[in-house]
């Protein structure tokens, strides 16, 4: 999920990490509606893990931030931890 659906290089660096890891895990983009939004719908239907691209991504040139629903934590990770 990116941050901001407004901001092109979120949404590039969003759909380029949910490429890739696709192949390895079930993967699904969403940036249908604010960030809120999104992890209350991700934790509705039960969720464990959901990776969110936002401008701290970018600046430290992490792949995301990832978020724990059993834990309800958030931590950042490097691009090899995710991909």
């Amino acid at each position: 999920m990116p941050l901001l659906r407004t901001r092109p290089e979120l949404v590039e660096r969003a759909r380029a990490l949910a490429a890739d890891l696709r192949p390895r895990v079930s993967t699904m983009y969403d940036d249908t509606a604010s960030i809120g939004k999104l992890y209350r719908r991700q934790d509705e239907v039960g969720t464990p893990f959901r990776v969110t691209v936002d401008v701290e991504s970018l600046d430290k040139a992490l792949r995301g931030g990832w978020r724990c629903a059993r834990r309800m934590t958030s931590r950042y990770a490097p691009t090899e931890m995710l991909a």
